[in-house]
């Protein structure tokens, strides 16, 4: 047990990174505040601080294994197509050939989803029309998503690569910044 502020300080100074003089403002405030009282209660604060730092390496790891597996699962189109309507991220080069760039599309397979139950009203008729159906069909194709409009762009550059989404965060602690 510590019986003064110099032990407390001592203790403070040997267990975390910071200098005496700094610890000893630490323990003088901490005091007067009644924050610490004894070596108990900053033991339990020590051991507070510890857990999260060890939530925090936790959250950190699994963050690295899926920034790892998605660097893994880049998948040729020549390989393998998304599913029809499987939203995915692309990669594709720019039609300049200067600058690789990564987006987040639809799979549109050829004849797959009549072009009314896809596309906005204002571009019905511009698909590929089937005279035996009296349809139109949706261009096959990559379409760029965008939550924000009901239109869903045709990428007109070619992708050559794409993965299906990663999983989103279970909850919105799970990979927050943990508060020290």
């Amino acid at each position: 047990m510590v019986s003064n502020n110099e032990e407390l300080t001592q203790f403070i100074a040997a267990h975390l990174p910071i200098s005496y003089d700094d610890a000893w403002h630490f323990v003088d405030g901490a005091l007067k505040g009644g924050m610490f009282t004894d070596q108990i209660n900053f033991t339990v604060a020590l051991s507070v601080r510890d857990k999260r730092i060890e939530d925090l390496n936790q959250v950190n790891q699994r963050l690295i294994k899926q920034l790892n597996a998605m660097n893994n699962n880049w998948i040729s189109i020549k390989e393998k197509l998304p599913d029809t309507k499987q939203r995915a991220l692309v990669s594709f080069t720019t039609s300049s050939g200067k600058y690789s760039s990564i987006t987040c599309a639809d799979y549109i397979a050829p004849r797959s989803v009549l072009e009314e139950d896809y596309m906005s009203d204002d571009y019905v008729g511009q698909g590929d029309y089937d005279d035996e159906n009296d349809c139109y069909w949706t261009a096959s194709g990559f379409y760029e998503w965008s939550y924000e409009s009901e239109v869903n762009w045709k990428l007109s550059e070619e992708v050559t690569h794409w993965m299906p989404i990663p999983e989103s965060p279970k909850s919105k602690e799970e990979y927050s910044c943990i508060n020290f």
